[in-house]
């Protein structure tokens, strides 16, 4: 089965690139959303993911409104923070799974996904 990954990013071009950098690694079904509260709204219907990758400022909210979200709607929900701005990231790596601060070398954000999703179980 593939895994389901969520991009929540509001520059189109990043959000297309992490999409692609996926794709090379294989079978995935992968959401994109550019705004904090579509994503909220698609956590809170029920989706889950195996993991969400967010940026933390961007229309509608924040990425930590999606880490809430994405932990209320399992546990087992891995969350990633892809961010150019980090604020405390202590605070930060206690609800993420994995945090990135921009700007990001796409093959170290490859390693980190591949890490997170074998770690979850699930596989590309």
């Amino acid at each position: 089965m593939p895994a389901n990954v969520l991009i929540v990013e509001d520059e189109q071009v990043i959000c297309e690139l992490y999409s692609a950098a996926l794709e090379g690694l294989g079978d995935f079904t992968i959401t994109k959303l550019m705004r904090a509260d579509d994503a909220v709204d698609f956590l809170r219907s029920g989706a889950i993911p195996n993991l969400v990758i967010t940026d933390m400022n961007m229309p509608g909210g924040s990425g930590m409104d999606v880490l809430k979200a994405a932990k209320e709607a399992s546990a087992d929900i891995l969350c990633m923070v892809c961010s150019g701005s980090i604020h405390d990231r202590a605070r930060l790596e206690e609800i993420a799974d994995a945090v990135m601060e921009k700007p990001i070398l796409i093959g170290e954000f490859v390693r980190r996904v591949q890490s997170l999703l074998q770690k979850s179980g699930a596989r590309p």
